[in-house]
């Protein structure tokens, strides 16, 4: 069972490290949802549309407090970056696995494949399709779901594998898995 809060969308479990999605329709829900955060955090994160995170931080409670807030915020930025340099290794990779897959790196369609790869690690393989997987790319390019097919489609048909005939997920989870092989151990 999670315990509950009161906020301005009435009562919501409390759970850490779940991801809240508001929509709201007006200025005051807006203003009334990060004010409602603020109080009960002291901190705000909010995403632009390159994937770059912004904090705010309440000062209103004291100079100090919005200062350890910014201390917290740097520390974690420095244990995240880590992670960040494994990521970038990992996606390092998926780049090898598919230049030796003969896949043409400068066709938007390989480019796709190659974040798609890439994401399969941060979703579940388990009800994997390329609906969540075009999705997951798609908003970052701004192109529909039959233009990504078709750039991937021809990328596909271009590279060595072009003559299997598995399908597209099937491939998509062969480079994954391919890429993961070449993972050191550590």
């Amino acid at each position: 069972m999670y315990a509950t809060s009161k906020s301005v969308f009435g009562y919501s479990p409390m759970m850490e490290g779940e991801t809240g999605i508001y929509v709201i329709c007006n200025d005051k829900g807006i203003l009334d949802n990060v004010n409602s955060f603020m109080r009960d955090k002291g901190i705000v994160g909010i995403m632009d549309t390159a994937g770059r995170l912004h904090y705010m931080v309440d000062a209103r409670r004291s100079a100090n407090y919005a200062a350890e807030k910014v201390t917290q915020i740097a520390q974690e930025r420095v244990v995240n970056k880590a992670s960040l340099n494994e990521t970038e290794s990992f996606n390092e990779l998926v780049l090898q696995t598919m230049r030796e897959n003969g896949f043409d790196m400068t066709l938007v369609g390989s480019f796709i494949i190659c974040k798609m790869v890439q994401s399969i690690k941060l979703v579940s393989t388990t009800n994997l399709s390329m609906k969540i997987l075009y999705s997951r790319v798609a908003s970052h390019l701004k192109m529909t779901y039959s233009q990504m097919e078709r750039d991937v489609r021809y990328s596909i048909r271009k590279s060595k594998l072009g003559e299997s005939k598995m399908r597209t997920i099937s491939l998509i989870l062969m480079l994954y898995q391919e890429t993961c092989k070449k993972i050191p151990p550590s």
